[in-house]
């Protein structure tokens, strides 16, 4: 997914170091990033393009697995604020699909769904 991004700006994987760098990335925060246009990839100045990094997961470089489960009260907490950032800038959500397997590697994606289902349309009027 990173490298999708970084395809769309440089400017995400460096505010996302940057973030990383200086102890600013806690469960349940919310990274909202302006894509300004100035890279070669996104040439279109017009149009305003917003980048959100929600921080649902811990990592750990000393764990056999680094990276915890997602946090479902986290990815939560993050998909409410970005539907009011969205609703506050007339904008729109897009996101990949997130399928979500909690400790008994069972699949919780229609919790996710429905998380998601529940924000797209909080702001909506």
């Amino acid at each position: 997914m990173y490298d999708a991004l970084a395809r769309l700006s440089s400017q995400i994987p460096e505010a996302y170091e940057h973030a990383s760098e200086f102890g600013d990335l806690h469960l349940g925060d919310l990274h909202l990033l302006e894509i300004t246009g100035e890279d070669e990839e996104n040439k279109d100045g017009n149009v305003n393009q917003w980048v959100a990094l929600a921080v649902v997961q811990t990592y750990n470089p000393r764990r056999k697995v680094p990276r915890s489960s997602i946090s479902i009260p986290e990815l939560e907490q993050c998909l409410s604020k970005a539907s009011f950032s969205a609703a506050q800038k007339s904008a729109s959500i897009h996101m990949p699909r997130i399928d979500h397997q909690n400790g008994s590697d069972r699949s919780e994606g229609y919790s996710v769904e429905r998380l998601i289902r529940k924000y797209a349309a909080a702001y909506m009027a």
